[in-house]
């Protein structure tokens, strides 16, 4: 149970970093969020008590989780459903 935070963290973490535009910082973004989320996993689960090497494992599953996140999202957007979806909108009459 304590690692299904890191990968939910991870799925977020990369959708909020697909809305900026910037590559180079959506790419620090990412990494930062990583780092972080995976930091916060390794305390909450209590694992930083035992080893600090447990942050790399949960900063390691994170960046998987976002990694995942970010393909699903881009391949549901370049299919005519994802397009659709989320141009309601802005459909012109």
């Amino acid at each position: 149970m304590h690692e299904l935070f890191p990968i939910l963290g991870g799925m977020v973490i990369g959708g909020l970093a697909l809305l900026i535009r910037n590559i180079p910082l959506r790419i620090v973004a990412f990494l930062a969020g990583c780092v972080l989320i995976g930091v916060a996993a390794s305390w909450l689960s209590g694992e930083l008590e035992e080893s600090f090497n447990f942050i790399s494992f949960d900063m390691l599953e994170v960046f998987l989780g976002g990694a995942v996140a970010v393909v699903a999202i881009t391949i549901l957007m370049r299919t005519s459903f994802g397009r659709n979806l989320f141009n309601r909108g802005n459909r012109q009459l």
